[in-house]
């Protein structure tokens, strides 16, 4: 089974969920994708900071 990469633009900052590795973002064209899976796959990414 193939994983998905999670990528985001520094362009445009779109964010992308793919098996394979695009050259560019699919939104803005542009290149310089950052491979975000590690932050993703934190559960940290999915939780939002307590308000005093």
């Amino acid at each position: 089974m193939t994983g998905l990469r999670f990528l985001a633009c520094d362009r445009c900052g779109t964010v992308h969920a793919e098996p394979l590795l695009p050259s560019r973002c699919r939104h803005c064209r542009a290149d310089g994708l950052v491979d975000i899976t590690d932050r993703v796959q934190d559960d940290r990414y999915f939780t939002r900071p307590k308000r005093s």
